[in-house]
């Protein structure tokens, strides 16, 4: 993975399928040098919050909105789509991190997991890639890892308070990816 632009992600969501982004978190590194972070608060297009994403992840309207105090992006994540593929060819982005990659992939625009379909885009996701690592048992497998077991197995410091913050989770989990590969003797 050496030389290759990696784009870390978190998103959190209201709900867990077929609903908007409220927030998504990324980190852009190269060889193990961070070259651009950002994080984005948006509305939810759905009437009403879920109130059990909102009990996981905090975002109520009152918290997205002190946020998004003077910003100018798009009030929704399905308005402002444009603004991350854009980022993402501008970094020269090749890969894709993730914790749970298939869940947060789901809510990626269209163009870019076309992308991902046709292989001009890979993929990581540090749940699966560190199952065996963390070494969890359920039945005969390794059970796949929440990002504190994965983290707590490489000795990276994790607070279950911050958790659940696409920020945090993407940090997080950059600091994951960049331990496994250091493990796996991969430089990224």
């Amino acid at each position: 993975m050496q030389n290759q632009i990696s784009f870390v992600f978190d998103t959190e969501t209201n709900g867990l399928a077929n609903c908007s982004v409220l927030s998504i978190s990324f980190i852009i590194c190269k060889d193990n040098d961070i070259l651009k972070e950002e994080t984005r608060y948006y509305f939810p297009k759905e009437k009403h919050y879920n109130k059990h994403a909102i009990a996981v992840n905090g975002l109520s309207e009152n918290i997205i909105k002190e946020n998004r105090n003077n910003c100018n992006y798009p009030l929704h994540f399905a308005d402002d789509k444009d603004w991350l593929i854009d980022t993402m060819e501008a970094y020269s982005v090749s890969n894709l991190v993730a914790h749970n990659i298939s869940f947060d992939m789901k809510f990626l625009p269209a163009k870019i997991i076309e992308k991902i379909q046709h292989n001009e885009y890979s993929t990581y996701c540090t749940m699966k890639n560190n199952s065996k690592f963390v070494g969890i048992k359920k039945g005969n497998k390794y059970k796949y890892p929440s990002l504190g077991e994965a983290c707590k197995a490489y000795g990276i410091e994790f607070s279950n308070s911050e958790a659940h913050s696409s920020y945090y989770d993407t940090l997080k989990a950059y600091e994951l990816f960049v331990a496994t590969m250091k493990l796996q003797n991969k430089e990224i």
